[in-house]
């Protein structure tokens, strides 16, 4: 009884030894598809970042491209194509394409441009500076909004701002102006 007793538990014994060795290579074999399975979706995931990337730096190229393109160096002959006043505020909005038909370059928000006006009864040109008040992405115009300069309140005497008045009281559609 001993002899088959102890054939019985060396055959259970056995298949226990056989079971837990499958058990370990099911084990490594699911392992290493979900280690696998993992790694290829972190590859796929930085190939995509990688794609973001070169996509996001050729925008920036092509923007970059596209400022140096249309830039201009001195004056550049500008014509108003619409006066806008903004409601009782001594405002107004002057919308200025190329006179030449050319394209202009996108600019930054807080660029401004710098004009050279011949204004009646001055000496000399007169020079200024105005910011751009329109979208950096608006690519058919640039308007700039200057405010009329009046007389100080406490010196009535005083001229008010000679470009300013100018503008809003003498540059009409169609007129010409030297931006650089």
């Amino acid at each position: 009884m001993n002899d088959s007793i102890q054939t019985g538990l060396m055959q259970g014994g056995g298949a226990l030894i056989v079971l837990t060795a499958l058990y370990q290579v099911m084990f490594l074999i699911f392992s290493t598809f979900r280690v696998r399975s993992g790694a290829r979706k972190q590859l796929n995931l930085e190939l995509e970042l990688l794609q973001k990337k070169v996509e996001f730096e050729t925008l920036n190229i092509n923007h970059a491209k596209e400022k140096t393109q249309n830039t201009w160096s001195g004056y550049r002959k500008f014509s108003l194509q619409k006066k806008e006043f903004e409601k009782k505020s001594g405002i107004c909005s002057f919308y200025l394409v190329p006179h030449d038909g050319k394209s202009i370059p996108s600019f930054e928000p807080g660029q401004y441009l710098f004009f050279k006006v011949v204004v009646p009864g001055q000496p000399r040109p007169i020079l200024r500076c105005y910011s751009l008040s329109d979208s950096p992405f608006q690519k058919n115009y640039y308007r700039i909004s200057v405010k009329k300069s009046d007389p100080p309140r406490n010196k009535p005497e005083a001229s008010p701002g000679v470009l300013s008045t100018y503008l809003h009281e003498h540059f009409e559609v169609g007129d010409i102006i030297d931006v650089r």
